[in-house]
């Protein structure tokens, strides 16, 4: 099968030899398809001439200009990917900086919670200890939800029973003073 527009066999026959028959039809459809088809065109006139050292430096440039073909779709595509993992990146960081902005809040929270919690404790302990009931009752409705069942646990006559019984390896009524 020739090429169309090639002038006599030589051209597919040298073709014929690296291509099969479907290869060769593809070939011939491309032929007249744009910068692809100039490509395919110079490529069989090459073959057709019979000067070979001409036909191999313009062989050579073809090669030259496919691999820079190659070259530019493969830095557009680079480029493209660069701007896709860049956008990417900076959505990430956004998200790693607000988390950590939360975190922090959350941390300060934290700290300024258990600085209540100490100040509370440390003045209902020293209106208790110096008889003041009054101050005492004012310092304990300001104890926080969470400390209810330990400050209950703390009043309690019954934790001096807990306590002696766990002393003396026997079950106390209070589970959480058995860890």
């Amino acid at each position: 099968m020739q090429f169309p527009g090639a002038r006599d066999a030589s051209a597919s026959i040298c073709c014929k030899a690296t291509l099969n028959e479907s290869q060769i039809q593809s070939l011939a459809m491309l032929e007249s398809v744009g910068p692809l088809g100039y490509v395919i065109r110079k490529l069989n006139q090459v073959f057709e001439s019979g000067n070979t050292s001409q036909s191999r430096l313009e062989v050579i440039e073809i090669i030259e200009a496919l691999i820079l073909a190659l070259v530019a779709v493969a830095t557009a595509w680079s480029g493209y990917q660069a701007a896709k993992w860049a956008g990417n990146r900076a959505e990430q960081y956004a998200k790693a900086n607000r988390l950590r902005v939360t975190a922090e809040g959350l941390a300060t929270l934290a700290g300024q919670e258990r600085i209540y919690d100490s100040d509370t404790f440390n003045s209902w302990l020293a209106a208790r200890l110096d008889g003041k009931a009054q101050a005492a009752e004012f310092f304990e409705r300001r104890f926080r939800d969470v400390h209810t069942l330990t400050q209950h646990a703390f009043t309690s006559i019954n934790r001096y029973e807990s306590v002696g019984k766990l002393l003396f390896g026997q079950p106390g009524d209070w589970p959480f003073l058995e860890l």
